[in-house]
């Protein structure tokens, strides 16, 4: 994160401006969540516990917070957010959210003492998910064309892939990713806020086509 207090902006002002004059190219630098970063929380709570048999079963730890929903890089980048007051040693417990799937999990966190159910959870470095630093409108920018070098209706917002034509009146933001084996896919529609997230074990090809995944929502 650039925002970053050890970050070194005069290296990677010359890098930039090396670059610029190299390729003669427009450089833009996205908005992203480096203007938050370090800020916000996000509280959960502890909905049930599961004693592990410290072999083969873990501690586990069911939240009321869901990666997919709440904060989805935690499988997208992958990352793991920081416990507020976790202790450097202690119960390891992983901590996930309440849905079926096996990628619903947050991380591995220590605790002092077994948590309870009803116990509070505080995630920090959570601000760039919510509206409380930034205006809705300062968020809407992200899902806007800003390319005018490609069609208004299939264009490149503010890390998204934008489409405005597939399906009429309504717009879609998507995007794909991939690490060692891994690919991934986020589609979402924003005008109802139908989401779709693809999490495959694949080297190479696509998992699903868009029109695949509007036929599984009804489209």
């Amino acid at each position: 994160h650039i925002t970053r207090s050890d970050y070194n902006l005069n290296k990677l002002t010359k890098f930039l401006l090396d670059l610029k004059t190299k390729t003669n190219c427009q450089i833009i630098l996205e908005p992203g969540e480096a203007i938050v970063f370090q800020s916000g929380i996000l509280v959960g709570e502890i909905l049930d516990y599961i004693r592990g048999d410290n072999n083969k079963i873990p501690n586990i730890g069911i939240t009321d917070i869901s990666p997919v929903c709440h904060m989805p890089d935690v499988i997208e980048a992958p990352y793991r957010p920081l416990l507020m007051n976790e202790p450097i040693k202690g119960k390891k417990v992983v901590l996930g959210g309440p849905s079926c799937l096996a990628g619903d999990i947050i991380g591995k966190y220590n605790f002092l003492k077994n948590p309870k159910i009803g116990d509070k959870v505080v995630f920090l470095d959570q601000a760039h998910y919510t509206e409380k630093l930034l205006q809705k409108s300062t968020l809407d920018t992200m899902f806007k064309a800003h390319n005018p070098e490609l069609r208004a209706y299939d264009n490149y917002g503010l890390g998204w892939r934008i489409d405005e034509k597939t399906i009429p009146g309504h717009k879609i933001v998507y995007h794909a990713g991939w690490w060692k084996g891994f690919k991934t896919y986020f589609f979402r529609i924003l005008n109802n806020e139908a989401t779709i997230i693809v999490l495959t074990n694949r080297l190479k090809g696509a998992s699903f086509s868009k029109n695949q995944l509007l036929q599984l929502i009804g489209y």
